[in-house]
């Protein structure tokens, strides 16, 4: 019974796991954009975001622009949602312009060694 169980579940985490794809925006445009931790590079870009191993995922998009604040949108998924449910086919940034007295970011720095907005 545990070795169906097992097959089960492997053929669900194999098959079942799907993908959403996203156009990722930002204005003004250039914007290093972050999936988590990963780079995934600069806007405008599609983007096919894969199913993570695993239930309840968050999905954190960062947009860092050099002379902007950082902006992030997060998607989370539920015990009935899945990657293809919670991200949306467009994610637009409006980065805004840090204030002259403000610490120009780096561009290409990952979104989790610095304090979030």
């Amino acid at each position: 019974m545990n070795f169906l169980k097992t097959a089960i579940l492997f053929l669900i985490l194999c098959f079942g796991a799907g993908c959403a794809v996203t156009d990722i925006t930002s204005e003004p445009p250039g914007a290093d954009v972050w999936l988590n931790t990963r780079y995934l590079g600069q806007t405008p870009m599609k983007y096919k975001v894969k199913q993570e191993i695993g239930h309840m995922n968050k999905y954190k998009f960062t947009a860092i622009l050099e002379g902007y604040q950082r902006q992030s949108k997060t998607y989370y998924e539920s015990p009935t949602m899945n990657v293809i449910d919670v991200i949306p086919s467009k994610i637009h940034f409006k980065l805004l312009p840090l204030e002259t007295n403000g610490k120009i970011e780096e561009g290409r720095e990952s979104p989790d060694n610095n304090a979030e907005n």
